[in-house]
């Protein structure tokens, strides 16, 4: 499994469309293999789009992203979880063990009540996939 994590300051970025640091971790069942620090791209969300598919990135861990972006990317068959905040290494650990859908996790106002009405009662964005 390859993941990359769009990173600020030791941190999930807190968006991705802007965001020029990821980093690339892969991984083979709950042993990480690779953890590389790469530039993402800034000229065009299409820049960004094409360098994820070229990096053959299965998911991408990230905070907010536009719809647009999000689309996109998905079109490639990219899993994304979107509104995730916190520290890099504990986000990493979360994820390696499929346990990143923790409310603690979510950016601000992504785990309140009125939040969780518009997201039709279930508990997790209408944005946010992830795996099964």
């Amino acid at each position: 499994m390859t993941g990359l994590f769009s990173e600020w300051n030791n941190r999930i970025a807190p968006v991705f469309d802007s965001g020029v640091n990821g980093l690339l971790i892969k991984t083979n069942g709950k042993k990480l293999i690779s953890r590389e620090k790469l530039k993402l791209p800034c000229s065009s969300f299409i820049g960004k789009v094409l360098f994820l598919k070229n990096i053959k990135v299965d998911e991408l861990i990230c905070g907010a992203i536009s719809a647009r972006i999000q689309y996109a990317i998905e079109s490639h068959n990219i899993i994304i979880y979107p509104f995730v905040c916190g520290e890099i290494n504990k986000i990493i650990e979360l994820w390696m063990d499929n346990e990143l859908e923790n409310k603690t996790y979510s950016m601000p106002g992504c785990n309140s009540e009125k939040h969780s009405e518009y997201c039709r009662g279930r508990n997790r964005c209408r944005r946010m996939y992830g795996r099964n």
